[in-house]
């Protein structure tokens, strides 16, 4: 190539719809970095002097992606003149440029570009000048600095704009004045975007700007232009969600102004929609700050109701289609949707109860206008969920009110009443179903026989919400007629209602279970009829309800009903799977779910159709997303494609970029993944040809970045896949090696996967799925290397949470939201059971890894176990901390030894915590110690054993929230009495005897039997000072038996001792079970009677 005209051609070329053509001049254009100089020159020559237009905005694009800091960035292969070159023109480039689409293109450009540069200090002069850009004479450079500080935000992010921001804020609050109405636009996104990025306690000094803001907003309705007014409201939707606090000073004001614009009626719809949106989306961030706003819920749930009436109906349409296919959102659909909304969002579900009720009553009872008792039922559907507890109080009341509507003239309200009661069923499943059956159920058999068959087809809905949180015995006397009734539908409805009929029977059958055994052969004909004939395309979702429905029933009826039909249904599924050819067809995810379903239902008779089932879904399993990355200004044709969903994300360095991935690929693979786990849970050994194929997939989808579900599925699936091999080694059927060799491969993918997972509660799944797969091993199942790798890693991970949790505190110490507070407070709990996880995985190392434990352990563990017992940590990571010490103590044997002192120390210190959780663990470390550390613990005895009494004898020591540390201070005392004897000495008949009095125990079911065992034993061996007082022995053995803390064993034990004790001191025994309640001494009594 050797001169510019040349690569204008080029540059031309690549926009020519001739695919030869442009395929060739994309290879020139990519041969031409070869030499960077020359391909960045030329871009830049074209950009400032093409003759073309198209020529120029391509240029500009181009030297976008070739000069902005990326991997396959020419600009640090430039020699640095013209690297000074490209810093230059741009600039000079943007300050001249008048073509309106090719200067955004270049604030785009030089905002890529001078990111990387600015953190780096390469460019000092870029930011002076645009300063200055933001304060001239001509709007289109203070335009373009608004533009730039726009761009900025979202290159550098947060902490890149600190050294800036006080500055930035003078010049974007100057320019939203400016007397050109573009500037003040740019200036309105420019502090948006800076808002948006910031760190949230500097966003109160940026709230200054909102009253300009508003009168921007102002200004764009007044003049009537829609589409600056809703890009507007636009940006202030993302700022509420993402930094809400920033509205904190001026809530009242602008949820004034925004109600304003809702109300006015000759404000274009979709402006209004917008402002509905911004209210309820500042109600869902911050119910708190809104619910301080004088007169929101009353201001703005009649305004949604009011959207509600505005519903068009043409009755032919509404009853001849089943679905409502406007894409186009009506006010009706945006009332409705924020209704659901506001009553969810927790601002006050007691001001949104009594305020729906004071409008819903009038609208039911309206007899002129169908639309007001429409809206009056769809108002108590969406705020049901929402005032559970307040609807709760009238529930009997609201039911009749709904009920009733059943027999309304007109159909869309008695539709409308179905969906209620669906709803309903839903958001008060129990109560509904075991109350009010008998309204509800006749009300939806009366709805299957209505006239239209749009109600049909939803009572017929309504029937799945019903019974699906029902227990089957508030079904079953309506089992004869809701079958009959989905049967004749079944027989004569339309498609739909056929197909809503099929739900409805799979729900019912699930509901009913074994009672659906008087039903199976009067159904299941016609559902075979189906599955054989039921071929066309039109007819795939009725085939496909009708597959889900024939598996629903033979998990209800059992294996020996189902059995004669297995083999002939399962022939017609494999034979439909076969020629099942489009990629959309509905019938293949029901197919692998009834499969699953139908192997549950066989067992090991399933194991033949292995080979058709198990193929199909490890491919789906394996295969790859369907994703794309571009550029804002590139991203349309992926955005726009039908089955990809896209977000924008800022990246810092990077800037904004559009994400777009498949999400049909992503469901099929994770129900290909889910469908896996349940095979191999149901079937376990017998999955042992598949046991590698499923391992080599699912095991680095322990890193899938890209759906949560899926990492989580991945990891619990395998310690069941462990477990499918144990069983399989036990019976035989694969050599030890292989359950080895497995952990192996799981361990050398999940410690990886755990040391970068970003998500806390996969990291928690993570952890556990390790556990659990260690445990399942069995002793010694981890050779040095991975024991010593395992406490690197949760070292990392366990200092990564804590760090976390630290921040998460902070940020608590200085939230004033309640509901902010509510989200805190659930991350904290979120992080505690990840490090509880951890330290429970320590735990089990302890146990069974003893070989390789002790040295990694004290070597990347034992000082961050340390840090948390300092007293800035809180309660449950001391409580933690304090468990894995217990640990170390029970199985370190000597090792534990060499820390004593320090160990000794905490459980005394934290013996007389306030907190119950942390005493437990406390004292429990101290009765370990009495029974497991050596001569050493021999002086502490006299420390130890008052520290003890001291929490046995608490005020709190008997409220329940204590009594598993009361009940752990009491064994902890045994311990000390049974190992320590020596060091007691004298003392030790009055401490047993205040033992003794001590006892029963409960609240640690598993302490409590060791110690009630240990008395036991007192007994046995004659020990004086228990049968010294025989009627609270006896008081004790009447609390304890029939009960969960003692063992069978130990009951036995206690009943032979009453009839012992009867035998020798009749007398004595029966004035002891005379002074006990009566239902402790019948008890008792029964059962020396029974033995």
């Amino acid at each position: 190539m050797s001169n510019i005209q040349e690569f204008e051609q080029i540059i031309a070329n690549i926009l020519s719809h001739d695919n030869s053509v442009r395929n060739h001049a994309e290879q020139l254009f990519n041969a031409s970095k070869s030499n960077p100089d020359f391909c960045v020159g030329s871009l830049l020559h074209l950009l400032r002097n093409s003759q073309q237009i198209h020529v120029r905005s391509l240029a500009c694009v181009l030297l976008r992606k070739v000069i902005t800091k990326t991997d396959d960035s020419l600009y640090e292969s430039l020699t640095p003149q013209t690297q000074q070159v490209v810093k230059t023109e741009l600039l000079q480039a943007l300050a001249q440029e008048t073509v309106s689409h090719i200067r955004s293109k270049l604030v785009y450009t030089l905002s890529g570009f001078v990111s990387g540069l600015l953190e780096e200090n390469q460019y000092p002069e870029f930011l002076p000048t645009i300063f200055n850009w933001a304060t001239d004479q001509n709007p289109l450079l203070r335009s373009s600095a608004m533009r730039i500080f726009n761009q900025l935000a979202t290159y550098l992010l947060d902490r890149g704009l600190d050294p800036y921001l006080q500055q930035i804020h003078q010049l974007v609050s100057s320019c939203l004045q400016d007397k050109d109405q573009q500037v003040q636009i740019d200036a309105f996104e420019a502090l948006c975007s800076v808002v948006n990025v910031i760190e949230k306690p500097k966003t109160p000094a940026f709230a200054t700007c909102i009253p300009q803001l508003l009168n921007i907003l102002a200004t764009q309705l007044n003049d009537n232009n829609t589409q600056n007014a809703s890009s507007c409201i636009e940006m202030l939707i993302e700022v509420v969600v993402s930094q809400t606090s920033f509205f904190k000073q001026y809530a009242s004001a602008v949820v004034q102004a925004m109600y304003q614009v809702a109300s006015t009626s000759q404000i274009e719809d979709g402006v209004r929609h917008l402002a509905i949106e911004f209210m309820v989306s500042f109600s869902e961030a911050s119910p708190g700050t809104v619910r301080r706003i004088p007169n929101f819920i009353e201001n703005l749930l009649p305004l949604c109701m009011n959207l509600m009436l505005d519903i068009e109906h043409d009755e032919n349409e509404w009853s001849s289609t089943y679905e409502d296919n406007d894409t186009e959102l009506s006010n009706y659909d945006v009332g409705l949707e924020s209704l659901d909304r506001l009553a969810l969002s927790g601002v006050n579900p007691e001001q949104v109860a009594t305020v729906a009720f004071k409008y819903i009553p009038d609208f039911i009872n309206n007899q002129n206008d169908w639309r007001y008792r429409h809206t009056g039922i769809m108002a108590i559907s969406q705020t049901a969920e929402g005032c559970n507890e307040q609807y709760g109080k009238y529930l009997n009341e609201i039911v009749q009110m709904v009920v009733g509507r059943l027999q309304d003239p007109h159909p869309r309200v008695r539709y409308a009443a179905i969906h209620c009661a669906a709803q309903m069923s839903t958001d008060f499943a129990g109560t509904i179903q075991s109350k009010f059956h008998q309204l509800i159920v006749p009300a939806l058999l009366q709805g299957m026989g209505d006239s239209y068959a749009k109600v049909q087809s939803h009572a017929a809905t309504a029937v799945v919400n019903f019974v699906e949180d029902c227990e089957n015995v508030y079904v079953q006397p309506y089992l004869d007629s809701i079958l009959s009734k989905l049967l004749d539908l079944l027989k004569t409805g339309r498609r739909y209602v056929q197909e809503q009929s099929l739900s409805a029977i799979s729900a019912v059958a699930d509901c009913a279970e074994h009672l659906f055994i008087n039903y199976y052969d009067y159904i299941m004909p016609f559902l075979k009829e189906i599955l054989l004939h039921g071929t066309g395309k039109q007819e795939r979702v009725l085939r496909s309800r009708a597959i889900e429905c024939v598996s629903l029933i033979g998990v209800a009826v059992g294996k020996e009903k189902f059995s004669p039909d297995a083999r002939q249904i399962m022939e017609v599924l494999i034979n439909t799977q076969q020629q099942t050819q489009d990629s959309d067809d509905p019938i293949v995810q029901h197919l692998h779910q009834a499969y699953t379903r139908i192997a549950k239902c066989l067992g090991e008779d399933f194991i033949p159709y292995l080979n058709f089932t198990i193929p199909p879904l490890l491919k789906s399993a394996a295969i790859e997303p369907d994703i794309t990355i571009s550029d804002v200004d590139s991203a349309g044709d992926a955005t726009e494609e039908e089955g990809m969903e896209s977000v924008t994300l800022s990246i810092k360095g990077v800037g904004d970029k559009v994400i777009s991935i498949r999400t049909s690929t992503l469901e099929e693979k994770h129900l290909a993944c889910s469908c896996l786990y349940s095979y191999v849970v149901v079937l376990k050994d017998a999955m042992l040809p598949y046991v590698k194929d499923i391992t080599d997939i699912m095991v680095p989808l322990l890193k899938f970045p890209y759906m949560e579900d899926i990492r989580d599925t991945s990891a619990t699936i395998m310690p069941k896949l462990i477990k499918a091999v144990k069983l399989a080694v036990q019976k035989g059927k694969a050599q030890p090696h292989t359950l080895k060799g497995l952990l192996d491969f799981i361990l050398l993918h999940i410690l990886p996967a755990l040391k970068v997972e970003p998500d806390v509660k996969t990291a928690t799944a993570l952890t556990e799925s390790l556990n659990d797969c260690v445990v399942e091993v069995g002793e010694n199942s981890m050779n040095a290397d991975q024991v010593a790798l395992s406490c690197e890693v949760l070292k990392i991970a366990l200092l990564h949470s804590l760090s976390r949790k630290q921040a998460i505190m902070a940020e608590i110490d200085h939230e004033d939201d309640d509901e902010e507070q509510l989200r805190l407070d659930a991350d904290c709990e979120a992080e505690e059971q990840f490090i509880t996880t951890v330290s429970e995985f320590v735990g089990s190392m302890m146990k069974i890894q003893k070989q390789f434990i002790w040295a990694p352990f004290k070597e990347h563990l034992w000082d961050t176990y340390r840090v948390v017992l300092e007293a800035d940590y809180s309660d449950e990571e001391h409580r933690i901390a304090l468990c894995v010490l217990c640990d170390f103590v029970e199985q370190g044997e000597r090792h534990f030894m060499e820390m004593f002192e320090y160990i000794i120390q905490c459980f005394l210190a934290y013996a007389p915590s306030d907190n119950p959780e942390v005493r437990q663990a406390a004292v429990y470390g101290l009765g370990a110690c009495a029974k497991f550390a050596d001569a050493s613990f021999d002086p502490y005895v006299e420390k130890v054993v008052p520290v003890l009494t001291q929490q046995i004898q608490r005020e709190d020591a008997t409220y329940p929230d204590s009594l598993p540390a009361t009940c752990n201070a009491v064994s902890a005392l045994f311990k000390c009495l049974e190992f320590r004897a020596p060091k007691i000495g004298s003392q030790f008949d009055d401490l047993l005897r205040f033992w003794f009095s001590a006892l029963p125990v409960g609240g640690d079911f598993i302490e409590a039997k060791i110690v009630h065992e240990k008395l036991v034993n007192l007994v046995k061996q004659g020990n004086t000072v228990v049968l010294g007082n025989i009627e609270h022995l006896i008081g004790v053995f009447s609390t304890v038996v029939g009960t969960e803390a003692v063992t069978p064993e130990t009951q036995a034990d206690m009943v032979e001792i009453v009839k012992h004790l009867q035998q020798q001191n009749p007398q004595h025994v029966q004035q002891a079970l005379a002074n006990l309640p009566q239902e402790n001494s019948s008890k008792l009594i029964a059962l020396c009677q029974s033995k």
